[in-house]
């Protein structure tokens, strides 16, 4: 059952803000029983041929699984958070829970990364599907609201087990804090996870945005308030040049109360804090001292808080906010990046100098938060092309990254991608190849050499030089990619019991 060509359900301005609230937005696929009955059944049969999760090759063993994601429901929700153009990772999943005590909380790795900084936009969403009726009994995928953003885990409270009708998908933010929760029901539960990457940054609202405010009263309950970033957040999916500027909430507490509340011994009033004096704008100047030194908050939701109270402030906050970035230890200068690349491009000059820095740390976090600002020029892009080149890996991962999501603007930036097509690290080289396929058919020049990467020892690589030739999509990329995937076309019936026939 392929579903094509029907019109996409597009998310609500509501689910938009649901889904940067609690990291996750609970829908159903709307296709019937029957097919979701078909694909449990092949799962199962799939488990017990292989002796388990068949891992990356579910999809070509149960090929049924691509109606999932034409679905409108699917396909429109991933549409929503990630824009026109996304890509299916080369990662995927099928968790089989059968009498098991559970899992342990986690966030996923970025597949084949060691270093991979995470992102507080929505440039990775997964989609976990349930093939059958999931009950709490039957041990579902427990998460943990508003954690996508939290390096670290205090505690799981607002956790919940996200259950539901056979066509129950959740989609989620790539970096929630989520598990297996234990099934005590005797029953088989399948989930199917699949990874999805924006190609570009949004130029405009990809979902039926009636131009909404954030409205705090529609809020779903999580345990820490971060309406500073959220709101940043629903303006940069809306294409805004300046994501952390707009109009602002109306802050609750008066800015003296709020200072006196930032210093409290009590975390949660520190977070409070920080998040109203982001509501106060350049007004809450004052502040930044006092501020910059959050950064550093040992409560991770007041640190945050802080890092986009300190962007909403703007330029009068470059400076303290660019000491700590120099002189902090992690997770403090992860923040102060934050707040860099929320800020936009009055930080820009002083990350440009930071890409010089000694410390390849500095270095790193600043090709990061340079690719997170959008609209910059070429010395940006110059200076980036030049960190591709550094000695140390993480930045070139990072730059690499970067230079991928200035879009158009890195056309130019072709032939640095494809000196880091020979990289040693493998995370660099997946970077590149990734890069070239969100430039699609700009990087069309980079045929021959996206040919040598089908044959990379990486499998992630492999996975998207793929998708490049797919995205480039010229004559000359259709005429490496087609005979590749002849070759490597997968017979989803052949098995050691049935080698041949029928």
């Amino acid at each position: 059952m392929i579903v094509r060509h029907q019109p996409l359900k597009l998310l609500t301005d509501t689910q938009v803000q649901q889904f940067l609230v609690n990291g996750f937005l609970v829908l159903n696929d709307e296709l019937p029983q029957s097919f979701h009955d078909t694909l449990r059944r092949q799962c199962a049969a799939v488990a017990e041929r292989r002796g388990g999760n068949p891992g990356n090759n579910i999809l070509p063993h149960v090929p049924a699984l691509q109606a999932v994601f034409e679905s409108p429901a699917i396909k429109g929700a991933l549409t929503s958070i990630l824009g026109p153009r996304f890509c299916m990772h080369p990662h995927r999943h099928m968790h089989e829970n059968r009498n098991s005590a559970g899992g342990g909380w986690h966030k996923d790795s970025y597949w084949g990364y060691k270093r991979q900084m995470r992102h507080h936009r929505p440039w990775w969403v997964m989609i976990m599907y349930y093939p059958q009726d999931t009950t709490t009994e039957m041990g579902p995928t427990g998460v943990i609201p508003g954690s996508a953003s939290h390096q670290t885990r205090d505690g799981d409270e607002g956790a919940l087990g996200v259950t539901g009708k056979a066509g129950t998908f959740f989609m989620i933010e790539y970096d929630i804090w989520h598990r297996a929760t234990p099934n005590t029901s005797g029953l088989e539960r399948y989930m199917l996870k699949f990874e999805f990457i924006r190609l570009e940054a949004p130029h405009q609202a990809a979902w039926n945005d009636a131009g909404s405010a954030w409205d705090p009263a529609s809020e779903p309950a999580v345990p820490a308030a971060h309406r500073g970033m959220w709101r940043q957040q629903l303006n940069w999916l809306r294409g805004h040049g300046a994501p952390h500027r707009g109009p602002k909430l109306e802050p609750a507490l008066a800015l003296d109360e709020a200072l006196k509340l930032l210093v409290s011994e009590n975390p949660k009033d520190r977070a409070r804090a920080a998040d109203e004096l982001e509501h106060h704008g350049a007004e809450a100047a004052s502040a930044v001292p006092v501020l910059a030194k959050a950064l550093n908050d040992s409560y991770e939701p007041a640190a945050l808080n802080a890092a986009y109270a300190l962007a909403a402030i703007g330029e009068p906050a470059v400076a303290a906010v660019g000491q700590v970035f120099l002189n902090a230890e992690p997770p403090a200068r992860l923040n102060a990046t934050y707040a860099l690349a929320a800020m936009g491009r009055e930080a820009v000059p002083a990350l440009l100098e930071a890409l010089r820095h000694a410390d390849a740390s500095v270095r790193t976090h600043a090709a990061f938060a340079l690719g997170e600002i959008p609209g910059t020029g070429g010395d940006v892009r110059e200076a980036l092309e030049r960190a591709t080149r550094d000695e140390e890996a993480a930045v070139r991962q990072h730059a690499v990254e970067a230079l991928s999501m200035k879009g158009a603007a890195s056309k130019a930036s072709v032939p640095a991608l494809l000196e880091r097509l020979a990289d040693p690290e493998d995370e660099v080289r997946f970077n590149a190849v990734l890069a070239l396929a969100r430039l699609g058919s700009s990087a069309a020049e980079a045929v021959e050499a996206l040919a040598g990467c089908l044959l990379d020892p990486n499998r992630y690589v492999r996975g998207y030089a793929v998708e490049a030739l797919h995205q480039i999509g010229t004559p000359d990329a259709l005429s490496v990619l087609i005979p590749y995937l002849k070759t490597a076309r997968w017979c989803e019936t052949t098995h050691t019991s049935s080698p041949f026939y029928p």
